[in-house]
């Protein structure tokens, strides 16, 4: 059992610093897409924040419901990967951090699974003797298991709160508008809500 301590203190360390203010935004607008319009050309680039009413990639048994946050961009609101988000926004060092985030959960995952059938090799030839060594044995790594999976597919991104993914999206269509002429209008604070239906394909 010591590798499932292992794997448990690795994994609250890395959900220990799951808060990350946005400070700035330093945006680069040179792979926008562009039209002929400039009213146009914001609509198809500006940014927004919707709900997901599932927050993993991973089974939900595991990983359950939660009203995590999302980027889309333009009209019709083209799916925007995080990655994708921080690098509009500057924040490389943002981008780092949600990447890491991304393989410590992954990791923890997969290797809750392997532990798991691990203690369903050792318990099910024993199903007749439950009392025997090696059934106990089974049993504890398979609860371990499901202990490790349920930790990996809950320290997943977003890496910011919903309040600091909207400011810097206030702030970097704000920006936008700046770059294209136009006069820059209130920020919007309405977040969407996507379905729970529409929601089941979110990626990181």
């Amino acid at each position: 059992m010591k590798i499932v301590a292992v794997i448990l203190c690795a994994a609250l360390a890395a959900s220990w610093h799951r808060s990350v203010r946005a400070e700035e935004i330093r945006p680069d607008f040179g792979g926008i897409e562009r039209s002929s319009d400039a009213a146009e050309t914001y609509r198809l680039n500006a940014l927004k924040i919707v709900d997901s009413e599932l927050s993993n990639s991973f089974p939900t048994i595991f990983g359950g419901f939660g009203n995590w946050w999302r980027p889309v961009r333009g009209t019709f609101g083209d799916a925007t990967t995080y990655d994708d988000f921080f690098r509009k926004m500057g924040r490389d060092d943002l981008g780092q951090q949600h990447r890491q985030r991304q393989a410590v959960a992954a990791t923890l995952f997969w290797s809750g699974v392997i532990v798991l059938a691990g203690g369903l090799g050792f318990a099910l030839p024993e199903l007749v003797n439950p009392h025997t060594t090696r059934a106990e044995v089974g049993l504890g790594l398979f609860g371990g298991g499901v202990l490790i999976m349920t930790v990996g597919a809950n320290i997943q991104p977003p890496l910011l709160s919903e309040e600091h993914a909207q400011e810097m999206v206030n702030g970097y269509n704000r920006q936008l508008q700046i770059h294209l002429g136009l006069q820059p209008v209130a920020a919007s604070t309405v977040r969407d809500r996507l379905p729970l239906g529409l929601s089941l394909s979110r990626r990181w």
